[in-house]
């Protein structure tokens, strides 16, 4: 079984990087994180784009369409192309 921990954020760089830091601290036997990043013409992503990629965590950029209950529910309808399959998915917001 596999366990997919995703992270929604727009914007908290700071956020990200204390999540990413905790998860290379976890066992992550049969589990993968990614980040899920909502943009619009206010958020540029190159910052959490780039530090996801140096610590090898998937990066997925969506438009900002309906905020964290939006990418949640395209991500439970296979609407982000590339997304890992998953028969667990732990859903975090990254205001939590």
């Amino acid at each position: 079984m596999k366990t997919v921990v995703a992270i929604i954020v727009y914007s908290r760089f700071r956020n990200i990087e204390r999540w990413i830091k905790c998860w290379h601290k976890c066992d992550q036997t049969d589990a993968e994180l990614v980040v899920i990043q909502s943009t619009d013409s206010n958020v540029k992503p190159d910052i959490i784009r780039g530090y996801c990629k140096v610590n090898n965590i998937k990066y997925f950029e969506r438009e900002n369409i309906g905020m964290d209950i939006g990418a949640f529910k395209e991500v439970c309808q296979g609407k982000i192309e590339g997304f890992p399959e998953f028969d667990n998915l732990l859903w975090v917001t990254d205001d939590c």
